[in-house]
């Protein structure tokens, strides 16, 4: 059975963590995970497996921008990089969601993301579902930029995931991924890249990863400062939702508005 949305909203108002269905496995809190397995649960949900485990990442996930009108498109961009991180592995969806580096009875599960490579804990919503089977059909245009990898330069500014400290702020998490690892920094089109940057692998000179470090960092110090760091476009035309698919970005996100109480 699925969290009631009062209970959800409820709890991710006040910061709570929502506990998994299936009960809670291991210690401490960042290691749970789910002991059904991924093929039980989204046959469960009628849904399946792999736009389920999107739906449950994009779920698990969040977004800390502006939920009303950014995130519909932050939860199309999330479920395109973590395709298009699994095809740059050779994995599924599900196999790069459920791997746990640890490879004991947490692997292959759904679960937080300390030693995932993104977080599935959380039942999707319908929306969920509906967005992840969109971007898993290839009904919606890439909207993101190739990248493979994602974080929250908010979240994690604020110093705490999953009731864990953080070692780094946004601005050192850029200096590795990009000085240090090779990647770049790419804009993803109608979200705030304050609360969602991608990354893609890139044979940049280290002349230009420094600039492009540079970049993400402008961007990371104007979010800090509560101005706008939007990338601009609109996600409906830039995708062509619309005329692919009756799921637009518009009526995602008045769906979103109604589970959150702003419509």
């Amino acid at each position: 059975m699925l969290i009631s949305e009062l209970q959800d909203r409820r709890n991710q108002s006040e910061g709570f963590v929502i506990e998994p269905r299936g009960g809670v496995m291991g210690s401490p809190a960042s290691d749970q995970y789910i002991s059904e397995e991924p093929r039980q649960l989204a046959w469960e949900a009628s849904t399946p497996l792999e736009p389920y485990s999107l739906a449950r990442c994009i779920a698990s996930e969040g977004y800390s921008g502006d939920k009303s009108s950014e995130g519909a498109a932050a939860a199309v961009a999330i479920c395109q990089i973590v395709i298009n991180e699994s095809r740059r592995r050779g994995w599924s969806p599900t196999e790069r969601l459920t791997y746990h580096v640890t490879e004991d009875n947490r692997c292959w599960r759904y679960g937080r993301q300390k030693g995932r490579y993104a977080a599935t804990i959380r039942d999707p919503k319908k929306w969920h579902i509906d967005v992840a089977q969109a971007a898993w059909s290839g009904a919606v245009a890439d909207i993101s930029n190739g990248a493979h990898m994602f974080f929250d330069p908010k979240a994690q500014d604020g110093g705490i995931q999953a009731g864990e400290r953080l070692r780094r702020d946004a601005i050192e998490v850029c200096r590795e991924w990009i000085i240090d690892s090779g990647n770049e920094f790419v804009p993803i089109v109608g979200v705030s890249a304050y609360h969602l940057m991608g990354f893609r692998k890139s044979n940049l000179p280290k002349s230009q990863r420094l600039a492009n470090f540079e970049q993400a960092k402008a961007i990371i110090e104007k979010g800090r400062r509560g101005e706008d760091t939007k990338t601009p476009g609109d996600p409906d035309r830039y995708t062509g939702m619309k005329v692919k698919t009756g799921i637009t970005l518009e009526n995602i996100v008045l769906s979103v508005g109604r589970f959150l109480g702003l419509a």
